[in-house]
């Protein structure tokens, strides 16, 4: 087997509860199939090769996840209903041959970014790991307390530690930090929407949604923002909203794979 899949230019994985529990647990055939793959895939191998097949269950962790461990963050395809079958098998199709069903548009023009210097960033000690980093006794990096001056040029700063508190799932600094980024820059649309992230991930959709709402204010083609208060509108229940912003998320998402997981949510809730 393991040659086989070493040869082969795209493995199908068809994916069940059934099989994620037994592939996560290491169990009988499966099992063995399970350290195979993993082994594939800490060699280097692209994990773009391994296609999950949706057969049953769900995509999200829980309980009736289908989706083995090591396959969560890999775009799966839908195959569990079978009267789409013909759609799926084609979905299916066209990743294999890299001919997505949507072609992206053409690039308009190149933003406008702020450079944050390393002059700035020594200065709040951002960038001296051994300042702002430190590895705690299981190896997992845990970010000290700094202080950092209020000053208009910093709030980059604010963002990047922001963002690496919400790598650790710490939600409450995330939204601290991200207070602070919007003070120092309070038109800006990335660190509305990154904070209505955190307040998601703490089940405060409202706050969420406001963060969203504020986001496409500023800045209304951004699909990112569509489609995360999409997610929150589905969370709260409100169905019709959440359809109307996957679907504007699905018109300005360019990359094919952010389209394809926007189709995923309109086809969960039943709309196209």
């Amino acid at each position: 087997m393991e040659q086989e899949v070493e040869a082969a230019d795209f493995v199908l994985v068809v994916c069940t509860p059934s099989y994620a529990r037994k592939s996560n647990k290491r169990q009988g055939g499966v099992g063995y199939e399970q350290q195979i793959v993993s082994g594939q895939l800490m060699s280097g191998i692209v994990r773009s090769k391994f296609i999950p097949i949706l057969r049953a269950g769900d995509y999200e962790p829980g309980p009736g996840c289908a989706i083995p461990t090591h396959f969560l963050g890999i775009a799966w395809i839908e195959f569990r209903d079978d009267i789409a079958f013909e759609k799926s098998l084609e979905d299916l199709i066209r990743v294999i041959f890299s001919k997505p069903r949507f072609a992206p548009p053409s690039l308009g023009a190149r933003p406008s970014l702020e450079t944050i210097t390393a002059t700035t960033l020594n200065r709040i000690r951002l960038t001296e790991a051994d300042e702002s980093v430190e590895k705690g006794p299981s190896g997992k990096t845990d970010l000290k307390e700094v202080d950092i001056e209020l000053k208009s040029d910093e709030a980059g700063a604010y963002i990047d530690r922001g963002n690496a508190y919400s790598e650790k799932g710490d939600y409450d600094r995330v939204i601290t930090d991200y207070n602070r980024a919007i003070e120092l820059r309070p038109d800006d649309a990335f660190a509305y929407n990154n904070r209505g992230n955190a307040y998601s991930a703490k089940g405060d959709e409202d706050r969420a949604i406001a963060d969203y709402n504020r986001a496409i204010e500023l800045k209304p083609d951004y699909a990112f923002a569509y489609n995360n208060r999409g997610r929150a509108y589905s969370a709260k229940g409100d169905k019709d909203r959440a359809i109307a912003d996957f679907r504007k998320s699905l018109e300005l998402f360019t990359d094919p794979r952010d389209r394809e997981n926007a189709l995923r949510e309109l086809r969960r809730l039943g709309a196209e």
